[in-house]
């Protein structure tokens, strides 16, 4: 094998040195988060004698809701008749006279203000592709509107498409 000259080693670890220090500064790189994803790809609603249920297939981030206080709303509504979930907190149900034309982001508030505790309303079951909600009785018979949202103070409300689900018999 063949060494190279100590003068050629010397001149290459100073080219390498002034190349180094010649070279801009690394500039920092935060990180930047993305649009969550809320997407309902179905809905479908069954009715049994004790409740009745409005089942959710799509997508909502459920690593984020895994990992830290992720505020997903749920809402469910028959005109201005709504049903409010949240993973962290307890269902509630309502009237809000804006929601007869559906949900806008600025909405939100006022929606969950008009919102009351309601023991017969549950999230009965949050999946990675599937969410389970059981409705309270201030549904009627006929179709339910259910849209998704999150609120995130520094980025901005986010909402899912909005999906139908016939509601078959009133919850008792």
């Amino acid at each position: 094998m063949k060494h190279l000259p100590q003068r050629t080693l010397r001149r290459a670890w100073l080219a390498l040195a002034t190349a180094l220090a010649l070279a801009p500064a690394p500039t920092p790189v935060l990180a930047g988060s993305t649009d969550p994803v809320l997407v309902i790809g179905q809905a479908g609603a069954t009715g049994n004698p004790a409740a009745e249920l409005v089942e959710l297939t799509g997508a909502w981030g459920f690593d984020d809701i895994l990992q830290l206080d992720f505020p997903l709303g749920i809402v469910v509504r028959q005109g201005a008749v709504f049903a409010l979930f949240s993973p962290a907190q307890t269902a509630k149900s309502g009237t809000f006279a804006a929601l007869g034309d559906g949900l806008a982001a600025g909405e939100i508030a006022g929606l969950e203000a008009s919102a009351s505790p309601d023991a017969a309303a549950a999230l009965l079951r949050l999946g990675a592709h599937e969410i389970t909600l059981q409705l309270p009785p201030v549904f009627a018979a006929g179709d339910v509107s259910v849209v998704l949202y999150v609120v995130l103070p520094a980025e901005g409300t986010f909402l899912s498409n909005e999906v139908t689900a016939a509601v078959q018999q009133s919850a008792p």
